[in-house]
């Protein structure tokens, strides 16, 4: 009795052949291979139909690297300074060695399922399920996340923000070949040309270049800003407080692709808001610090809210809807899942957590314009001249506050972040 040979089911596709560099090379060998399913990431099990990725590792060394340009800037630096030697050497003699992985992923052209219709023109949020190169990420991801816990490097993972652009992309016909073999479904794709078509440069929609490039050009309007911001650092307001953490919490996002850092750090900059403006009310209503203390319970920010901020500023605080109920679903609930359930969010979830505290952020500053009569320094201290005008709120009581009243009273800012520092000293075990 002869054994029977396993029945082979054919199938022609198209096939991608994708190449991009891991952005911390990895010392995995020169052209080590490693295949896999690519279903959604999180998702519980895999389908019938996800679809495979085929990666090798190339390891590369070349001269040209961020280190060679660095030293090279430097210099030119250094021959512009006064006073300097003249230098002995050019820095472009030295012979640096630049260590780059880049990985070659194979996989069908096709995607099993469409793009989302409202992630349609934001690629990072697309999945392995509906992206060429998107599961050719995840996959790349996987072999890091194992490759960082077999030697307990810190390895960033690669993202789709970290991903370096620009991508090869080179294309071909092909078969997907499917056998069951002993109970298990054994999949092969393979070219069918001898040659290749490309390659593509895809362009990758992020902030994160491997190469500086400068933001936007210093006017006068962002000279005028920046001299306002230093003078606020200098004087420590806690009011800039909570827009440290959500400028981290955007670059996790938007450059790093830390999903699970941006919806800490996105909350983060909410509560630390949420207390600041809270502080910055009771001192207006000359609390003594030590009263104001007890409204400060660590972890109770929820409390406080409802407690101690509504009540102030009014309107609908309901964390059911609203900016306020975004921000408690996307941001506050999301967070302790991050933290302590170990949660990965997508990079969908990283940016509605973005969206979910900067609704709440409006949504405070609308209600401290609301309330610019009862709390006049309290909102030209945040809302400012500026955003009352932008609201039509800039008449009446506080326009005259703002130009017979305020003039005559001593530095707010400096008797606020006076009184917020002794807040703190007294919440300090």
């Amino acid at each position: 009795m002869t054994e029977q040979e396993p029945e082979l089911h054919t199938e022609q596709l198209r096939l991608a052949r994708i190449f991009f560099v891991l952005p911390e090379p990895i010392s995995l060998p020169d052209g080590y291979q490693v295949v896999m399913a690519t279903g959604d990431e999180g998702a519980s099990e895999f389908r019938p139909d996800d679809p495979q990725v085929s990666l090798i590792f190339h390891q590369v060394n070349t001269t040209q690297g961020r280190t060679t340009a660095a030293m090279e800037a430097k210099w030119k630096a250094t021959s512009r300074a006064a006073g300097l030697p003249p230098r002995s050497e050019d820095p472009m003699d030295l012979e640096l060695d630049i260590e780059w992985t880049v990985v070659e992923a194979l996989t069908p052209w096709d995607s099993p399922d469409p793009i989302l219709e409202g992630d349609v023109e934001h690629a990072a949020h697309w999945t392995p399920r509906t992206d060429v190169f998107a599961r050719c990420l995840y996959a790349a991801r996987q072999v890091v996340r194992s490759y960082r816990q077999a030697t307990e490097t810190p390895y960033g993972l690669p993202t789709y923000a970290r991903a370096i652009s620009p991508v090869l992309v080179y294309s071909a016909g092909g078969l997907r070949e499917t056998a069951t073999v002993d109970g298990e479904t054994v999949m092969l794709i393979r070219p069918t040309q001898d040659e290749w078509d490309g390659p593509v440069v895809m362009l990758l929609d992020h902030g994160n270049f491997p190469d500086p490039f400068r933001g936007k050009d210093f006017d006068e309007n962002i000279e005028t800003r920046f001299w306002h911001w230093y003078s606020e650092e200098a004087r420590g307001n806690p009011l800039n407080l909570w827009r440290e953490r959500w400028i981290e919490a955007r670059r996790a996002h938007e450059v790093l692709g830390e999903e699970g850092q941006a919806v800490i750090l996105a909350n983060t900059s909410c509560e630390v808001m949420l207390d600041a403006i809270l502080a910055l009310l009771m001192w207006e209503e000359s609390v003594v610090v030590e009263d104001a203390a007890a409204a400060f319970e660590e972890g109770k920010v929820l409390r406080r809210i409802t407690k101690e901020i509504a009540p102030r500023l009014k309107g609908s605080w309901s964390t059911e809807h609203g900016a306020v109920g975004d921000w408690y679903r996307a941001a506050y609930r999301l967070r302790h899942r991050v933290v302590h359930g170990g949660y990965s969010p997508s990079a969908s979830e990283g940016a509605e957590a973005l969206e979910a505290a900067a609704g709440l952020q409006r949504f405070v500053m609308d209600r401290i314009a609301e309330r610019r009569t009862t709390y006049y320094r309290a909102a030209l201290m945040t809302v400012a001249e500026e955003g009352l005008r932008r609201r039509d709120m800039w008449s009446g009581k506080i326009k005259r506050f703002a130009e017979d009243v305020a003039p005559t009273e001593p530095d707010w800012r400096d008797s606020y972040t006076a009184w917020y520092r002794d807040l703190v000293a007294a919440l300090t075990p």
